[in-house]
């Protein structure tokens, strides 16, 4: 019995370290004001600016999940899934390479936008580039330096995605 306590005592001693480390690293010190406030760690703000502790913003994302919908619904299948596919294509590319004016820009008598997302009757198609951030300025739909969000147009991809991939999608 004492050969198995010897192990677990070594762990146990272990983790308590550990504990203790992690405690004096999150512990608290007292400023001026009288105030407690946690000591900041470079890994902490890193992570903030990394963009990890950030919200998605789930109102667009809503909005845009229902507009896909709408056009799920109320278009053919293949119709509506060329429409997802290319609209897809266009957030990747804005991901991808965000600075690049050739993403940030769409000409409206491109014969493939006609034929797979201006095609819509109802324009949702057009509705989801404008909750991405783009803006009908004459010919061109246009993503100013502005208006690009990141984590829109990863809300955007993602529920796009999911409009590709899930079967289901819209179905409730």
């Amino acid at each position: 019995k004492e050969k198995n306590r010897r192990p677990k005592k070594a762990v146990m001693e272990q983790i308590a370290r550990d504990k203790a480390e992690r405690r004096s690293r999150m512990a608290t010190t007292q400023s001026p004001s009288g105030n407690n406030e946690r000591k900041k760690d470079k890994g902490d703000e890193q992570k903030k600016t990394n963009g990890i502790f950030v919200v998605k913003p789930i109102s667009t994302q809503t909005k845009i999940r229902d507009k896909l919908v709408a056009m799920k619904k109320t278009y053919p299948e293949e119709k509506a899934n060329t429409a997802f596919r290319t609209l897809n294509a266009y957030c990747k590319n804005l991901l991808k390479v965000p600075l690049e004016a050739k993403f940030r820009s769409i000409r409206t008598s491109n014969n493939a936008f006609q034929q797979r997302v201006a095609c819509l009757e109802g324009g949702e198609g057009i509705q989801v580039l404008e909750l991405v951030g783009f803006e009908k300025s004459g010919e061109f739909f246009n993503l100013g330096e502005d208006k690009y969000d990141k984590l829109v147009v990863e809300a955007a991809c993602s529920e796009l995605n999911n409009a590709i991939s899930n079967p289901f999608f819209g179905a409730l």
